[in-house]
């Protein structure tokens, strides 16, 4: 059978430009919130306001967060996070003074904040205040809970929003609601909340009546902050033309890496935006068991990323490339292999096996496949009907009058009759293992025994009906 050598060099071609696809993916477009990014819905003005306030020594943009590197004077800045961040690595550094803020409103935060009993709902409807008045630009504005404004939003009369979400807590836990969205008759709902980590009295966040708590010493008397925010377009380029949002943002980072109670600060701010990874234990003391456990929870990250969003890009590609790679060859392999014409059936010899008569039976009994037990029956048929013959008995006589029939005539010594009980038996015990389909080992050297032991019987016996016949003893 012929193939078409121009369909496979089709098929080849298509794959080969597959895999040239493969290899040079078509460029994404960039996120919204990215702090390199100068259009309306980057960031590059709050990483611009970050460097003008702290200098730009102290404000890392990074894509991996280096939990090893962090210290409790740092602060991080998340915006939008498309990765999950590390619990146990964030609790740690919180725990040890440090300061996170969360900005996030449909990203994957959600359980990060669950954590610290922390959940978001949606925002109002029907605000009481909107840009245009659009309900999905609401305007946020500093929460008159407390008895005092927060550093964070003084000088801030309002912030506008865009297609925000609400924060609320669990009951029992108090926060500090910094911004909330106001929808007369209905409680506001807050957009930003600000958490202490920490033992407030020992931090010097409160007195107990008599006294001010001066300064915790150490890090057992620091307290952590975490800032959680459900919309991060209110910080991009285009909201921050607005006085309130601009005004908010600089306190925002202000606040970030602003002295403590306990001291000046002084650290960096970390800022991340959208999808990222993270590297390394807060805390860690480093050694080989701490090298074992950062790698242990990497593979847990990636095995959990996989099964939530798939292979990751760089497996894809690796396994998309091999796979055409994979089908270009047999393309080719297939379209160059040259096949010899086949016999039409009816021109090709019949097998013996398939022939009838004594040729046919032979190459059945012969063959590879056949078990010797058939072999043994076909043996033991012959032996019966030659000793019929000989010693002239009907059809229907079995094993055992052959056996009497020789024992009455004295047509075998002693030695060969007794072979012959032991032949015959042989035979009738493997009769009977193909009948009741047991397994039976049978090997071609006790076929040969057998057909040995019978030319010595049959010779034996055709000298005693020889001699018999010429009237000698």
């Amino acid at each position: 059978m012929l193939y078409s050598a121009r369909g496979h060099g089709r098929l080849a071609f298509a794959v080969l430009a597959i895999a040239v696809a493969a290899f040079f993916p078509e460029r994404r477009a960039a996120a919204a919130f990215e702090f390199k990014d100068e259009g309306w819905e980057g960031s590059s003005e709050l990483l611009a306001i970050a460097r003008a306030q702290l200098g730009k020594p102290r404000v890392r943009l990074v894509a991996v967060i280096p939990w090893d590197e962090l210290q409790p004077s740092d602060a991080l800045l998340v915006m939008h996070p498309e990765s999950d961040l590390e619990y146990r690595d964030v609790a740690a550094f919180l725990a040890a003074g440090g300061r996170i803020g969360v900005v996030d409103d449909f990203g994957r935060a959600s359980t990060l904040l669950a954590r610290f009993r922390i959940h978001r709902v949606r925002a109002p409807f029907h605000p009481d205040q909107s840009l245009r008045d659009n309900p999905n630009l609401p305007i946020a504005i500093p929460s008159d809970s407390d008895s005092a404004s927060h550093p964070i939003v003084a000088g801030v009369d309002r912030v506008v929003t865009n297609h925000p979400s609400g924060l609320e807590t669990e009951s029992g836990l108090k926060l500090t609601t910094v911004l909330e969205i106001p929808a007369a008759p209905d409680p506001p709902t807050a957009l930003a909340l600000i958490g202490v980590i920490g033992d407030a009295k020992r931090c010097g966040l409160v007195s107990d009546g008599s006294e001010s708590l001066p300064p915790a010493l150490g890090t057992e008397g620091r307290c952590g902050r975490l800032f959680a925010m459900g919309d991060p377009s209110a910080l991009m380029n285009l909201m921050l033309r607005y006085p309130g949002n601009r005004t908010f943002a600089t306190h925002l980072v202000d606040y970030l890496v602003g002295d403590d109670t306990w001291g000046r600060r002084g650290g960096t701010l970390y800022l991340v935006a959208n999808e990222f990874s993270q590297s390394g234990t807060f805390g860690s003391r480093g050694g080989v068991l701490a090298s074992i456990d950062e790698r242990l929870e990497g593979l847990a990250r990636l095995v959990a990323d996989t099964r939530r969003e798939g292979l990751p890009s760089a497996v894809a590609l690796v396994l998309a490339v091999a796979g055409a790679t994979l089908s270009v060859l047999w393309a080719i392999l297939a379209s160059t292999r040259r096949y010899r014409r086949a016999t039409p059936r009816y021109a090709r010899a019949v097998p013996r096996v398939a022939e009838g008569g004594l040729a046919g039976r032979a190459a059945v009994l012969s063959a590879e496949s056949t078990h010797r037990a058939l072999a043994v029956l076909e043996l033991k048929s012959a032996l019966e009907e030659t000793l019929r013959q000989r010693l002239e008995l009907g059809e229907t006589a079995g094993a055992r009058d052959i056996t009497q029939e020789i024992d009455r005539r004295g047509a075998l010594g002693r030695r060969n009759s007794e072979v012959l009980r032991e032949l015959f038996a042989e035979m009738a015990k493997a009769e009977a293992s193909v009948t009741r389909t047991e397994r039976l080992r049978v090997t071609t050297g006790t076929v040969r025994s057998m057909h040995d032991r019978m030319k010595t019987i049959l010779a034996e016996l055709d000298q005693a009906l020889d001699r018999r016949l010429e009237g000698r003893p």
